[in-house]
């Protein structure tokens, strides 16, 4: 099982990053807070894609402690659950997609300007709201 190429879009401080011609060794090296975790979630996401609770475990992995279980901001980029994280990939030069999005209990999604949003840009420890918009129930 090797993987040829991986894309990931929208993933934690991913916004964007294509990995192409990848070897049967690859070496991630940087800074602390560059990124080098995320890829290999995002391989973890993709090999695993049907099991649901991957998210959970990454959450585990990571020691993130957060107010509610149901909320998975953490892994969209800048919080923003309007864009949907996309992993792609090809695995044994079979493609292999991921997309993950928020589930909200009435099937609105806020827009991109909602003041639910402003609020998780300007999140420091804890999310607090008392706005009525639909809050979310999972991740798809």
């Amino acid at each position: 099982m090797r993987y040829d190429e991986l894309i990931i879009e929208n993933f934690r401080g991913v916004s964007k990053l294509e990995l192409r011609d990848l070897k049967c060794i690859n070496l991630l090296v940087g800074k602390n807070n560059c990124g080098k975790s995320t890829v290999l979630e995002a391989f973890f996401l993709l090999s695993g894609m049907s099991n649901p609770g991957l998210p959970v475990s990454i959450h585990r992995f990571r020691d993130i402690i957060l107010t509610n279980d149901d909320d998975f901001s953490f892994m969209f980029n800048n919080m923003n659950f309007v864009i949907p994280i996309i992993i792609s990939g090809f695995l044994d030069n079979k493609q292999r997609y991921l997309t993950i999005t928020p589930m909200y209990g009435d099937n609105k999604i806020p827009s991109e300007d909602s003041k639910q949003n402003k609020a998780l840009e300007k999140q420091e420890d804890f999310i607090v709201s008392t706005n009525p918009v639909p809050l979310i129930e999972g991740i798809n």
